[in-house]
């Protein structure tokens, strides 16, 4: 879940009347301790410096070259997979592996079903085989019930065409044969075995005696003689059916012996220095050139998970079901990601996939700001001097480009914006940087979540400003809210009920706000230009659409400037009809009323989104999905005529009446506070928090909004770092998809040390200077480029010439 919004009414154009001091959204100059006019150059300037110079630290640093473009080698997939660490253990309940230099795709059923369609999975060994297929059955087919007894065949068939198959036979003697049993579904019609994985070892150990690890190699020669060599009947075990081989074959690894946790007739037989014997035996072989013509891995990744999950096992050397489930997520990853995302594993995984090529129609997007960026600043800089002496002009060429191109200010904003996207292609759509998985650590989170409090308290500062909700404040709420938002992405914080529940709430607040300031201007000044709301809807949507545009994704992946927009469009209709009447209470609350129920129609009634989402396919040639629209739309139903309801209460009442109310609005502030923060800790997943959020959100924000202005200094006093934050806090959310996230806000971008001590602080640290700097940047030039596309010297057919040239761009792409 990520939010942000606006900058609550967006930089208005200069033919807009300023709103009163009392209009915390609508003021062009930003009141804060941290002025962005006078630093704007500089940011832009230290932003593209700093992100040349990462990018070529991070080239060179890079461990394994071949890595960087997209390798799909088994063996470097396999080592990929192996970099990594366990997190937690048995007793912390949610141990996992973290890769150190790649994003694993956690496999769902039905992704894993897909993977395996029409194919067969077989397992030939020991106990440690039948683990790992019951690990596979139970992903592929969850109601599947245990048939045969441990030491028996065992076959299933599931859906999909899916077949499984696990042989009993500890010491690999069946493969000595020329015809195994699975030889059986052979012919025109069988189906492909898509995995064929052999694991054994312990009996070798226990039973075999002196000759144990002799007769081990021996059986390792004929499965690797089986599958790649062919036998005199002219068959390999590696040619199944008419389609060609199996497309993965693996040996596994020996399972570690924990000698403490061994019963009496194992102890002695089974020892972590023969499993060292075995594997190093198993890799050597495995690994030797030629030998096995890649037709055979040995796992990497198994040997690790397992050689750091001595406390997921009870007696031993079987273990427990998270770590098997654990290696064969590893193994999907690294069989099934270039099957099911070979074709476009953005925002899915980098592990084990090639990386898609860059689309010429995102080149022509960099070109384009490259024309009316670069370029045209270029020409507008050289070209200056004549210009004003009149020694250049009169040419058609000339006169051209004198009209149509963007002004030296304007071209070198352009230019920042189309670096800074261009940047975030480099990060998240090429291998130049490592993406992992996030992991929620409660200390990492909390120590995140004070190092963002330290430099809010630190500049605290009382205003002159005391009025309710002043621009101070509101800019002060959104820097916290958005450190805090920040915060919760980075850390992986979804999962927490709580921590989410409260994010929600911040959206809310985001919303409330906008609902608040929209309706203040509206109410007092009654202005309902195009230039006003067309500068409103570019500023909430334009770095969305250069980011959409660039990243190959479609605009509502960054779903906030889209939503802000659409409930901006129903305060603005809401208060524009009838508006001669608006300070007619009756009516304007019979208004409000009626917005809230035809929202609520078009949020709840499938047939307005999908039929608005089919015209604008038709007209632009767009495709949302209106299932998900309605999702978010309906969460923030209410809060946004909470706030239109709030801002027209404090029109309202008098100050003999705020004197009278305040003791019980304390009260009931205090007491919706508690009870929120109790019920959020009791509420078991946040599907069941979502269910009443759109209800109790609105009534938590209020409170908190009454607390916050309960005073007069509570009002005047301010964070200029937090009201710093706040100025940029649309770019912030922007900006972090993929610069300081990755794989779409999945990942993390990091340093190229792995685990070593520190680095990942130091990544966080180099990566979030990095991200604000970029993020100040762009939004220090945003407010221009907006002017320059629906200010008020613009046109209005300009500004929608400029909009009918996207039209076309959409149908081109």
């Amino acid at each position: 879940m990520t939010d942000d919004a606006e900058r609550l009414l967006p930089t208005p154009v200069t033919e807009t009347p300023k709103a009163p001091r009392d209009v915390p959204q609508d003021s062009i100059s930003k009141q804060s301790g941290f002025s962005k006019q006078q630093t704007g150059v500089k940011i832009s300037i230290a932003a593209a410096t700093l992100m040349v110079l990462l990018s070529v630290v991070v080239v060179l640093l890079k461990p394994r070259p071949e890595a960087r473009f997209g390798n799909e080698d088994v063996q470097l997939c396999s080592a990929d997979l192996a970099n990594g660490h366990l997190i937690g253990s048995a007793g912390y309940g949610k141990a996992h592996w973290q890769t150190h230099s790649c994003f694993l795709h956690q496999y769902t059923q039905k992704e894993a079903t897909t993977c395996f369609k029409d194919s067969r999975a077989i397992y030939v060994g020991d106990s440690t085989a039948r683990a790992a297929y019951l690990a596979l059955r139970n992903k592929l087919i969850p109601d599947a019930v245990n048939t045969g007894g441990k030491h028996e065949d065992q076959h299933i068939d599931g859906p999909n065409g899916i077949s499984l198959s696990f042989y009993w036979d500890p010491f690999w003697n069946v493969t000595n044969q020329e015809n195994p049993p699975w030889l059986e579904a052979e012919g025109p019609t069988a189906k492909k075995p898509i995995l064929l994985t052999f694991s054994a070892g312990h009996w070798f150990m226990k039973y075999g005696g002196a000759d144990g690890f002799k007769s081990f190699q021996n059986a390792l020669d004929h499965v690797l003689e089986g599958v790649t060599l062919r036998h005199s009947s002219g068959v390999a075990w590696s040619t199944f059916n008419a389609d060609g081989a199996v497309e993965r074959v693996f040996v596994r690894p020996v399972n570690p012996v924990v000698e403490s946790k061994l019963d009496a007739s194992r102890k002695g037989l089974m020892t972590p220095e023969k499993v060292d014997q075995f594997n190093t035996h198993i890799f050597s072989v495995i690994g030797a050139e030629g030998r096995t013509l890649h037709d055979v891995g040995a796992p990497l990744y198994s040997a690790a998970l397992y050689s750091v999950s001595a406390d997921h096992t009870a007696d031993g050397f079987h273990y427990d079901d998270s770590v098997l489930s654990h290696e064969l997520n590893l193994q999907l990853n690294e069989i099934c990601n270039s099957r099911l995302f070979g074709k476009n594993p953005a925002g899915k995984a980098t592990c084990c996939v090639k990386y898609s090529e860059i689309k010429s129609q995102q080149w022509v997007t960099l070109l384009l700001f490259a024309v009316f960026g670069c370029a045209a600043w270029f020409w507008r800089h050289v070209t200056r001097e004549g210009r004003m002496k009149g020694t250049i002009g009169g040419g058609f060429v000339t006169d051209l480009l004198e009209k149509y191109l963007p002004g030296e200010q304007t071209s070198s904003d352009l230019t920042i914006i189309g670096a800074a996207v261009f940047y975030m292609l480099l990060v998240d759509r090429t291998p130049l940087f490592l993406k992992v998985n996030k992991s929620f650590y409660l200390p990492t989170f909390i120590l995140l979540a004070i190092s963002t409090v330290i430099p809010g308290l630190a500049t605290l500062a009382t205003e002159k400003d005391t009025s309710f909700l002043n621009r101070h404040q509101t800019d002060e709420w959104k820097g916290w809210m958005q450190l805090a938002i920040l915060v919760y992405h980075y850390t992986g914080a979804s999962s927490i009920t709580p921590i989410y529940a409260v994010i929600r709430v911040l959206v809310a607040s985001y919303l409330f706000m906008t609902g608040y300031g929209h309706f203040i201007f509206f109410y007092k000044k009654n202005v309902y230009t195009f230039a006003r709301a067309a500068s409103i809807l570019v500023r909430l949507n334009l770095l969305s659409a250069a980011m959409a545009y660039t990243m190959d994704k479609d605009i509502l992946f960054y779903y906030f400037g889209p939503l802000v927009s659409f409930w901006f469009i129903f305060v603005w209709l809401t208060m524009y009809i009838g508006n001669q009447y608006n300070k007619n209470t009756p009516f304007l609350l019979m208004k409000i009323g009626v917005a809230i129920m035809v929202s609520w129609a078009i949020i709840k009634i499938p047939w307005f989104l999908e039929n608005l989402f089919k015209l604008l396919n038709l007209v632009a040639a767009i495709n949302w999905d209106a299932k998900e629209s309605a999702f978010r739309l309906m969460l923030d139903h209410l809060i946004v005529f909470a706030g239109m309801l709030t801002a027209f209460t404090t029109t309202q009442l008098s100050l003999a009446t705020i004197t009278k109310l305040k003791p019980y609005a304390l009260g009931a502030s205090l007491a919706v506070i508690a009870g929120y923060s109790v019920f959020i800790t009791i509420t078991p997943t946040k599907f069941t928090y979502n269910a009443v959020h759109p209800y109790i959100s609105p009534l938590v924000v209020i409170a908190f909004t009454i607390l916050r202005n309960y005073t007069p200094s509570l009002r005047g006093s301010s964070s200029q770092f937090f009201r710093w934050v706040g100025q940029s806090s649309l770019e912030l959310f922007l900006v972090q998809y993929h610069v300081w996230l990755a794989v779409d806000t999945k990942g993390l971008v990091v340093l190229p040390f792995g685990s070593i001590m520190g680095s990942p602080a130091v990544g966080m640290f180099v990566f979030g200077i990095l991200f604000f700097t970029v993020a100040t940047g762009v939004s220090g030039v945003s407010s221009r480029v907006v002017d320059w596309i629906a200010g008020s010297k613009v046109t209005k057919w300009r500004t929608v010439g400029l909009l009918g040239a996207m039209l076309i761009w959409n149908w081109a792409w």
